[in-house]
């Protein structure tokens, strides 16, 4: 619902991944940023950042592209049919329930499919903390099928990280159950770009420093360009600094 997200925000969010990830995600993010485009009445940029999603398919899904192309044509249909293009929505359409048919779906137009679940996920988790919970549930979903899915796995990690830091101030405690997930997400996918950040400022608040100063260098040296991991990088030296200080400060007091 727009009266929960900012969508201006998000939809630059969103731009600045496509921007600096030049070939990872590009159909689940111009499909997300097309949904935002359309929350801010931008009909024809909705549509244009979708044919943009389904020119990425073949390089993402080289296996699976009618697969691949079936949320994007679902959209295509939805947001044609706002904007008064019945034509053009009823061909997307038959589209999406041509494949369904192919693939033995009940419903005509819904297949449930493990990266259609993550794709949620992913968006329900850009969407911030109300819905972070429906992330999660998606995320669980799309893992029943396929466990050791390096996207699915990344996914699920960074949601369990999101929900512990929400509640971080109920349970200070709490951290230490996203370190297994993270850690499983990093051995499946070391390239990551989100993943090694947010395992080592995970593993600072852990009280384990040295661990996640080795994790947070790796990250920089694999990308060393990408906002995102310079963001955290500078939050775990940050952290790194405030616990040694207070630790000594600690120790002063005590020997007082």
């Amino acid at each position: 619902q727009k009266e929960h997200i900012d969508p201006d925000e998000l939809e630059e969010r969103i731009a600045e991944q496509i921007r600096f990830l030049i070939d990872k995600s590009k159909v689940r993010n111009y499909n997300l940023l097309a949904y935002v485009k359309f929350l801010n009445d931008k009909k024809e940029e909705a549509l244009e950042n979708l044919q943009k999603a389904e020119e990425a398919v073949p390089l993402e899904y080289p296996g699976d592209v009618e697969k691949g192309s079936l949320v994007i044509w679902s959209n295509c249909a939805w947001v044609h049919y706002h904007m008064g293009n019945l034509t053009e929505s009823q061909a997307h359409l038959e589209k999406v329930e041509s494949i369904c048919k192919q693939l033995g779906s009940e419903s005509p137009y819904k297949l449930e499919l493990p990266q259609i679940y993550c794709d949620k996920g992913w968006a329900l988790l850009k969407f911030g903390g109300r819905y972070y919970e429906k992330a999660k549930e998606s995320f669980e979903k799309a893992l029943e099928k396929e466990p050791e899915n390096p996207e699915f796995n990344s996914g699920y990690a960074i949601t369990i990280y999101h929900l512990e830091d929400d509640n971080f101030a109920k349970n200070p405690s709490g951290k230490e159950s996203s370190l297994k997930p993270l850690r499983h997400a990093v051995e499946l996918n070391p390239d990551d770009v989100f993943i090694g950040p947010l395992l080592a400022v995970n593993l600072l608040e852990a009280g384990r420093m040295e661990e996640g100063e080795k994790c947070i260098k790796e990250a920089l040296q694999r990308h060393p360009d990408i906002p995102f991991v310079l963001g955290y990088a500078c939050v775990f030296g940050s952290q790194k600094i405030y616990k040694t200080v207070s630790y000594f400060r600690g120790n002063t007091v005590g020997a007082r």
